[in-house]
């Protein structure tokens, strides 16, 4: 009897240290589970990172596509006022606009032609800075 008593009570603790070793175990793995990011979460994270980027990218495409747009509007509407004024029309004037700045280059018959050149620039829509290249033609007598 006592060895039957003996069996039963060391099979008692055997199952009973198995299960809790099986217990200890489980609960190690939801740790691990539960504060190691898993593959997938990982691919969340990069994806989510990339598609910050492609927004951001695409925001500052739109941006620079935005003042493209308008540099060629000002360049435009700074060669219609040339070309219709009677005293510039007939110059040959080179317009170029970065991010409103506009900057004029050629040649001008005189000073108060130059001036004028760069007025009219400054007068459209648009124009933060006029650089004023434009050279005064000396006449030789």
């Amino acid at each position: 009897m006592y060895t039957h008593h003996l069996r039963s009570t060391t099979t008692l603790l055997v199952l009973s240290a198995a299960a809790l070793l099986a217990a200890c175990g489980r609960n190690e793995s939801r740790d691990d589970i539960s504060t190691t990011p898993s593959s997938a979460d990982a691919a969340q994270a990069r994806a989510a990172d990339v598609a910050t980027n492609v927004r951001e990218t695409a925001k500052d495409a739109a941006d620079t596509a935005v003042v493209a747009a308008k540099d060629t509007a000002i360049t435009a509407e700074v060669k219609t006022r040339l070309a219709q004024d009677s005293q510039l029309s007939a110059l040959d004037i080179q317009v170029e606009t970065n991010e409103g700045r506009v900057q004029l280059r050629g040649s001008a018959p005189d000073t108060g032609a130059r001036s004028h050149a760069a007025e009219l620039a400054q007068a459209v829509s648009g124009v933060v800075d006029v650089r004023n290249d434009l050279s005064v033609q000396v006449l030789n007598r």
